[in-house]
This record gives C-alpha cells, sequence and structure tokens, in this order.
C-alpha cells in the first residue's frame, strides 16, 4: 500500500490543482487557511463586492465513496494498467459481517468506502473528488474571486471544502446543484445542518434572501482547519492566539495538580504547549507583540 501511494503521490502532483493541499507533496495546510484570510483581507478593502464563503460538511466522506465511480475516475486519468489491475484486486467484490451482542449477522457486500488508515485512501479520495472540484472551476456561472488574473472559486485539504463565490444570489444555487449532480454519481451527501455561510459586504436583506435561497445557515464565526474565522480579520489575534494563551494556563493548571518531575514538565510543553503555538504560527503569520510573549513565558516558568 506505501509503495502504491508513494508512486500515484508522484503523479497526482501534476494533475490535482494547486488549491487541493492535502496529502501531496510540497502541499501544506496553512495555504488553504492563508488564502482564505487573504480572500477576507482583500473584501475589506473592496466594500462593494459581495462575497460568500461555504464551508462545505461532506457527510461520512471516505465512506460513502463510490467504487464503480472510483474506478471509472481512475480508468480515466491512465495511470497505467499495473497500477489499475492493483486497484481492482483492493476494491473488488468483498463480503463483512457484524457482530452485535457477541452473535454475527448475515454477510452484506461492500460497495463504497475507502479503508481506514490506508495510506492509498486519501489519495484515491481527492482523485475523484477533483472531477467535481474541476466542474466547479471550468463552471463560468459560478464566479469567484478574481484577483489580477487569478481566479480563486474553492479552497481544499482533502475533504474540508470551502467555496469561494462573488455576488453569490445567482452562483450559489448552481454550485449546490454542481455538488448534488456529482453524488448521486460519486455518494458524496452535503450535510446542510453542518454546511455554513461566512458572508462579507452583504446587507441584511441580501443576507436572508440568500440563506433561504440556499437553504444553509449564516454565521458570524466557524472554525476551518483549527483556525476561527470571521468576516472581519481584525479579531484574528483575540478568536486564536489569546484564547489558545487561555487555555494552555487552563491546561497547565490541570497538569500542576500532578506529581511531575522537571523533566516531565519539560515533556509536557514541549508535547502539549508547542505545537499548539506552531500550528498557529505557521498558520496565522500576524503580528505579535511583546505582552503576548511575556504572558506565555509568565505561564511556563509558572509551571
Amino acid at each position: 500500500m506505501n509503495v502504491m501511494a508513494e508512486r500515484l503521490k508522484k503523479i497526482l502532483n501534476d494533475r490535482i490543482h494547486p488549491d487541493q493541499n492535502g496529502f501531496l507533496s510540497a502541499r501544506q495546510i496553512r495555504y488553504s487557511t492563508r488564502t482564505i484570510i487573504d480572500i477576507l483581507e482583500y473584501y475589506e478593502f473592496h466594500p462593494g463586492n459581495q462575497l460568500v464563503l461555504i464551508f462545505l460538511d461532506a457527510q461520512k466522506a471516505f465512506d460513502n465513496l463510490s467504487w464503480d465511480f472510483m474506478k471509472k475516475q481512475i480508468n480515466l486519468m491512465e495511470f497505467g494498467d499495473n497500477f489499475v489491475k492493483m486497484l481492482n484486486s483492493i476494491y473488488s467484490t468483498q463480503k463483512t459481517r457484524v457482530m452485535i451482542n457477541g452473535d454475527f449477522n448475515n454477510s452484506f457486500e461492500i460497495k463504497k468506502g475507502v479503508r481506514q488508515g490506508c495510506p492509498l485512501s486519501p489519495l484515491l479520495f481527492i482523485t475523484v473528488l477533483e472531477t467535481l472540484l474541476d466542474r466547479i472551476r471550468s463552471n463560468k456561472e459560478i464566479k469567484g474571486t478574481k484577483i489580477k488574473r487569478q481566479e480563486y472559486k474553492l479552497q481544499a485539504f482533502t475533504d474540508d471544502m470551502v467555496f469561494i463565490i462573488e455576488d453569490p444570489i445567482d452562483p450559489g444555487p448552481i454550485l449546490l446543484r454542481e455538488i448534488d449532480k456529482f453524488g448521486k454519481l460519486a455518494g458524496l451527501k452535503i450535510n446542510k445542518d453542518k454546511t455554513k455561510m461566512l458572508v462579507k459586504n452583504l446587507t441584511e436583506n441580501r443576507q436572508k434572501e440568500l440563506g433561504e435561497i440556499m437553504g444553509l445557515q449564516i454565521i458570524n464565526k466557524i472554525k476551518y482547519l483549527g483556525i476561527w474565522l470571521r468576516s472581519k480579520t481584525l479579531t484574528l489575534k483575540e478568536d486564536n492566539y489569546i484564547k489558545l494563551l487561555q487555555q494552555i494556563g487552563k491546561d497547565l493548571e490541570n497538569w500542576n495538580k500532578m506529581q511531575i518531575s522537571l523533566l516531565g514538565r519539560i515533556a509536557t510543553i514541549k508535547m502539549n504547549v508547542l505545537p499548539k503555538l506552531l500550528y498557529l504560527f505557521q498558520t496565522i503569520p500576524i503580528y505579535l507583540n511583546r505582552k503576548f510573549f511575556k504572558g506565555l513565558d509568565k505561564i511556563t516558568m509558572k509551571f
């Protein structure tokens, strides 16, 4: 599986659009978050332009992927006969049984879903998903954010997708229809209760109209790939760095109740505190003053 995954990665780097940042070499999660932040800032300086960000939630995306559709997509991408044969041997007729209260039920066939924990699974998923994303990119009725010659319609990290729509009243429903068409073939289903919209520069009446047309909830704040976002980027520090500092203080207070050696305390800082900070430093590269670092130093030294 690892060998197949590594070989597939090399091919997909050239065939998957750069706005998909999941599980491919030289692509990072921070590219998606930074792009979304930059677009929100762009609309700060262009208040006459209306924007909606649609944060799509797919119901059990990996579990519902159709094998038939996946195999057709792999064949179309011409990965070679040997690779196709190996894939068909993995995703061929399979049966399983479920144990309930110690007893097995009757066996049934599995016809959808990629294997959990397999290094090949996310690569197969983004290969299939590229069919949908490419249709959206090429659909001229769906208008994204155009900056100079570059148009941004979406950002994706595997199945974590954000669709970027300008003047959304007309193109919004078209986007949902494209997703619905794809879902009927590939097995992708939108969870409308968890799919949310973040809007920028829309009046209350336009927001109400958009919500009714789309059938989705408009919210003021959302967490995307571990980052809290609002329509105004001025709150990035407060929503992320300051709240993390408070969380670190509470976590270390709980750790402090235990009898931990000096080496154990150092290990706790390395494993519990530093990874959270480093993630924010990479994904939200904003200016932090001395007060923030003094507060962090005070919390850690007290521990």
